[in-house]
């Protein structure tokens, strides 16, 4: 995961991140539990100048973004473990 994580954010640099609690449900009789939050970003590329057809972003360029996030965990005994979680939609980016 980490891997991932490091790989889809080395052309960029986060200024600015914040996280807000959205709900949580829990399922199961409580067993299962998903919590959904917002992600805010600011965020500066730092990669080289990059243009597609209908993309084009270049580097020292600044944005703003918020993403929708679901985590899925389950409880085993006392302790609540990570099972997965998805990044369903962004919201906004300017």
């Amino acid at each position: 995961m980490r891997e991932f994580w490091d790989s889809s954010k080395k052309d960029i640099k986060i200024l600015k991140l914040d996280v807000k609690r959205k709900a949580i449900q829990f399922f199961n009789q409580e067993n299962l539990a998903v919590a959904h939050y917002e992600i805010y970003e600011e965020i500066e590329y730092t990669g080289e100048d990059y243009k597609e057809e209908n993309y084009e972003i270049k580097k020292g360029e600044k944005f703003k973004e918020i993403w929708r996030f679901s985590d899925y965990y389950v409880k085993e005994g006392a302790v609540w473990l990570y099972v997965g979680g998805n990044k369903l939609e962004m919201l906004k980016n300017n």
